[in-house]
Formats: structure tokens, sequence, C-alpha cells
């Protein structure tokens, strides 16, 4: 059984920054011209990685001290100079005071993802179905993410080159598939670093549901982790969302919800006297 508590929270949260770290220096390398980069500030990192892009938020801040004013300053100055909202992502282990002191400086919460996690050693409650699963590489991961709709201009420099850097390029990532007929129809992938192996993105194409994809690629990845050293699986979940369903049979736990806290209005009127 795991116990959500404060130090888990920590460690969740690093990862999690961490792997957008990761993520900002690959995209920094492979993309210059979006100006991907990350600053530590507040006992935490401030990241940008191109103003579209899901991942330009501020990870890690008030889970072992309290956020400063000027550290909030220089935080909403940073992304002001990018011209973009700011977007910060808390626990419910974030230091009580700088929950307070956000909620006075206007944030208010955008978004909400559920945390489970399961352990390693655990075997899983249903057996792995016969369907052949490997480890991406570049050019594979990019027909995945074409095949399954992920292009477009939702994140920088394109969607698809986003995926293939986060789940293949930046150091640490993997991308299992799933195929049938000589295609790939499903896919997870996972960064992992401090014995956490977290899968992300679990997609299996609509025609292909139903034949236990999702549960090949889950034996896959937890294989893979033990074998790493890992003793801990996370990932994450929109409230609501039909994944939860095959998170709890799979035997996850909710560990906790954390939120994104964001400020209101245009960018260019943020300021804290």
């Amino acid at each position: 059984m795991i116990f959500p508590d404060h130090a888990l929270a920590c460690r969740i949260e690093a990862h999690t920054a961490w792997s957008c770290l990761e993520h900002a220096h690959c995209q920094a390398q492979i993309a210059p011209p979006t100006e991907s980069q990350v600053r530590p500030i507040g006992g935490g990192w401030a990241g940008y990685r191109g103003r579209q892009s899901p991942l330009s938020k501020v990870y890690g801040i008030g889970l072992t001290d309290a956020l400063q004013p000027d550290d909030l300053t220089a935080i909403e100055a940073w992304y002001c100079t990018r011209r973009m909202p700011i977007r910060i992502r808390l626990s419910p282990y974030t230091d009580r005071g700088t929950l307070a002191f956000l909620g006075q400086c206007g944030y208010t919460i955008s978004d909400f993802m559920d945390v489970y996690a399961r352990q390693i050693g655990i075997p899983l409650p249903f057996a792995a179905p016969a369907v052949r699963v490997t480890q991406a590489t570049e050019a594979e991961a990019r027909h995945w993410f074409a095949r399954s709709g992920a292009g477009g201009d939702w994140a920088e420099p394109d969607g698809i080159t986003f995926m293939t850097i986060r789940s293949v390029l930046k150091r640490g990532s993997q991308l299992y598939l799933a195929w049938v007929d000589g295609g790939p129809v499903g896919g997870l992938y996972s960064p992992k670093t401090s014995r956490i192996a977290p899968q992300i993105s679990p997609a299996t194409m609509p025609a292909f549901r139903g034949r236990g994809l999702h549960t090949a690629l889950l034996h896959a990845r937890i294989a893979a982790a033990a074998a790493a050293g890992c003793d801990l699986i996370i990932t994450h979940a929109v409230p609501g969302a039909l994944s939860q369903k095959n998170l709890l049979q799979a035997g996850f736990a909710q560990l906790y919800t954390a939120v994104v806290v964001a400020t209101p209005g245009n960018y260019s009127e943020v300021h804290h006297d």
C-alpha cells in the first residue's frame, strides 16, 4: 500500500519538474527558434518551451519553503517578457503560506490533474495479451504521433516534434508501441529518474480498442522499469477521464490532485506592489 505524504509528493513533483527541464534542454538544441529555456527560482523551476506549449509553467515551488514576494515578482517578469500568462503547478502539500500569498495576488485555479501510482513489484491482476510491443525509434515515433493525430500548432515547434522530444529524444525517455498488422496502433511513453517510472499519454487508436493493447503496453513498461531499478510507476489523469477505470483496475492508487493556478486577465497587466 502506498501512503501519500509530503516526502512522496516532493519526490513526484521533483520528477515532473526534471522531465520538463530535460524537454526544455532538448528542444533548445533541436529547435533554437523556439527559445526554449528554464530558470531556477523560488525553490522550483520556471520553464518556457514556447507560448503554445503545455509545459510552459512553473514547477516545484512551495514544497520546502514559502514562496517569497521577490521570487514571484521575478517569475512574473520572466514570463511577461515572453508575452504569456503565468501558470504554476502546485500539490496539496504546498506550503500554506505560498497558497495564501498566491491567492492574495489574484491567482486562481485553472486546471486539475490526478496523480496515481503503483508499486513496481506488485503483479498486474491480468495477463499480457499476445501483442508485439517494441521500443520506438525516432522515425517510428513520428509515424505513430502523425497516425494518432498529434499534429498541429498546439505546441512548439509543432505537435509531432513536441511529442517526439518528450517520448524519444530527451534524456531518459522511452516510447513503447503496440503493433497490429505491421503498424503501430497503441503507445505510451515514460521518462525515468529517482527510481520513478511514469507512464504518460497511453493511447490506442479507436478501431483497436478493447483488445488489451494498453494492458500489453503496461506489462512491457513495468518490466522495463523493474529492470532499471525503479520502485514506483506513476501516471496522471484528468479527473473524470475514462482512463481512471483502467488505472484502478490495474492496481493504481490515487495519491493526490495537483492544480495549476494562473494569472487572471492580460499578462501585461500582472504586477504586485
